[in-house]
């Protein structure tokens, strides 16, 4: 595979294919590279809330999948919130820039596939006319978030070419999909507001009342707005985040009643029977499938507790 010759900034898409472990000291930006082969390759990405957020040229077609924190894309005219409910779509040639939510940073998985295999896949349409990349975000399935989580462990369970191949392109298969779009008007910036206030306040027992009045409308429009704009309601969305963060913390947790109150649920029996509806697998199944953790996720610190700093845009050469 070729390696893009264009200066990049290390993020979601933003990265071209520089498939070698990177990571930055001056800004703590990190980049793992899990997986390179013929096929695309897999990277492992990391930026800390207190870090300028990136900005930059997007020189290949990528898929970022977010699986703990979560941050804004602007490219054009358009913003979008990500986080583990999403993924992003970066078509090749693009400008775009990060912004840091709700002090949080954020982790990513980077797929940048081989472009005569994203071509095979996007059949019959080219990958730029595809409906994943003109919509730019999807929304992810529960499948989707435990392969990204397989591909994580996969780098630390020795060497496996096939197996992470296979995975790879499972992931790419299921978020090149045919889906069923949501009716209805694009996000509401106020909808978005929800989902930051969320991730702000995740682990916390809080009311509509107090979403709708951190958003200054009613709850009545605020329930009705972010139904047609997510297809799930504001309990769902929150419930999604808190069994996302639990796969990223699962795999070093020796408690899990006490990760269970830690995540907001009322029991270890409220925690599992959620987390099992979710990913069809209970959560003590889930850990004892992960091994040893690779590293620590500092994006998946609770963001209450996350420093907060000036966040620059800034370019850095590679």
């Amino acid at each position: 595979m070729q390696r893009s010759t264009t200066k990049q900034y290390g993020t979601s898409a933003l990265k071209g294919r520089a498939c070698s472990d990177r990571s930055s000291t001056a800004t703590g930006i990190r980049r793992r590279t899990l997986h390179s082969s013929g096929l695309g390759c897999v990277e492992d990405f990391s930026a800390p809330g207190y870090c300028p957020a990136p900005c930059g040229h997007s020189p290949e077609y990528q898929l970022v999948l977010p699986y703990a924190g979560a941050f804004e894309w602007h490219v054009g005219t358009k913003t979008m919130l990500l986080d583990g409910t999403r993924v992003l779509f970066v078509t090749a040639g693009e400008d775009y820039a990060d912004r840091h939510v709700a002090g949080c940073g954020h982790d990513s998985i980077i797929i940048t596939p081989r472009l005569s295999m994203l071509h095979e896949l996007c059949r019959p349409a080219v990958p730029a006319r595809h409906p994943s990349f003109r919509h730019v975000v999807e929304s992810t399935t529960p499948r989707m978030n435990l392969r990204s989580h397989r591909l994580l462990r996969l780098e630390a369970s020795g060497n496996d070419p096939l197996a992470r191949d296979e995975l790879m392109i499972a992931l790419l298969h299921d978020a090149l999909r045919p889906t069923q779009r949501i009716a209805g008007a694009p996000p509401l910036r106020v909808v978005d507001a929800a989902k930051q206030f969320l991730h702000a306040h995740l682990c916390e027992p809080i009311s509509l009342n107090e979403i709708a009045g951190a958003v200054q409308v009613s709850a009545a429009y605020l329930t009705d707005a972010f139904t047609r704009s997510e297809g799930m309601s504001l309990g769902r969305y929150r419930m999604r985040l808190r069994l996302n963060r639990a796969l990223v913390d699962l795999p070093r947790c020796e408690d899990i009643t006490g990760l269970a109150l830690d995540l907001g649920f009322s029991s270890h029996a409220h925690f599992s029977d959620a987390f099992r509806s979710l990913f069809g697998l209970s959560p003590s199944a889930f850990r004892a499938g992960c091994g040893k953790p690779r590293r620590a996720v500092r994006a998946a610190a609770p963001c209450t507790n996350a420093a907060h700093r000036p966040e620059p845009q800034a370019r850095i050469p590679t």
